[in-house]
């Protein structure tokens, strides 16, 4: 199923996307406030993992990945109409298998409507930014090529936009060159001002700052980014411990982390 939900910046309705059908294929629903209109599938064209965000200007934005795992598929509703759904112009190299699909692609809306994409592309996470069907070339945000080849570590990353106007980015990434082992996986984090992108950085859970502490918890997975009406940037992400009560079974919280945004861009 796979699916991701987003809030109307316009009239604070509910919109849910899933992946469905035997495409599969990308599927809508919205909330009005009274009950859920029927699901609609908003295109033809197949794919996974299918991510939401919208504008300021009523539009909803939705990206997936193609079966294939080699390109970003888009679609807008704009104008009271789905457009045809568009392969984007990059290429992000095995960001998904179908047995998974496990959501490797997001984007935000930022004031201007401009659309905000992140994606993996081979051992690297990439960032891109589309405005009137045009897109930036791609920039290079995590690299991740000290782990194992073909695993999905440094990824599942998550994009948000302040109400500054600063881009801020949360992933997962392991810190071991030749296995997948939890017990080296780290979350980072980085944000695109006006100048550009500022260093990565670590994410140390209950401390209240950045850093690096390997030696306790494991498992980071699912980051998500939110601001609230302080100016403050929520993040939040799933860990499983060490501690394991069967051999198939795992303890695992929801972890929370509050940072205060600057009033500023640079």
């Amino acid at each position: 199923m796979a699916p991701a939900i987003a809030v109307d910046k316009v009239n604070g309705h509910i919109y849910v996307v899933w992946q469905g059908g035997d495409g599969p294929y990308p599927y809508f629903s919205e909330y009005y406030g009274s009950g859920w209109t029927p699901a609609k599938r908003v295109s033809s064209t197949t794919g996974f993992a299918p991510r939401i965000a919208t504008g300021y200007d009523g539009s909803i934005h939705i990206a997936w990945i193609s079966p294939a795992g080699d390109r970003v598929r888009y679609t807008r509703f704009s104008s009271n109409a789905w457009e045809s759904a568009v392969d984007l112009p990059i290429i992000p190299d095995n960001i998904v298998t179908p047995d998974t699909g496990r959501a490797k692609v997001d984007l935000a809306v930022d004031r201007a409507n401009r659309v905000h994409l992140m994606w993996r592309q081979a051992n690297s996470l990439r960032y891109s930014l589309g405005s009137a069907g045009i897109w930036t070339a791609a920039d290079q945000v995590g690299d991740t090529a000290n782990t194992a080849a073909g695993s999905d570590v440094s990824s599942s990353a998550s994009i948000h936009i302040d109400p500054v106007g600063n881009v801020h980015t949360l992933w997962r990434e392991a810190m071991n060159g030749t296995s997948i082992d939890p017990t080296k996986q780290a979350l980072f984090y980085r944000r695109r001002t006006n100048k550009g992108w500022q260093m990565a950085e670590s994410m140390v859970p209950g401390k209240g700052n950045l850093g690096n502490n390997l030696a306790s918890l494991a498992g980071r997975d699912m980051p998500k980014l939110v601001t609230d009406s302080q100016g403050r940037l929520h993040a939040f992400w799933s860990q499983k411990f060490t501690q394991a009560v069967t051999a198939n079974e795992q303890e695992v919280d929801i972890l929370h982390l509050i940072r205060k945004i600057t009033s500023s861009t640079n």
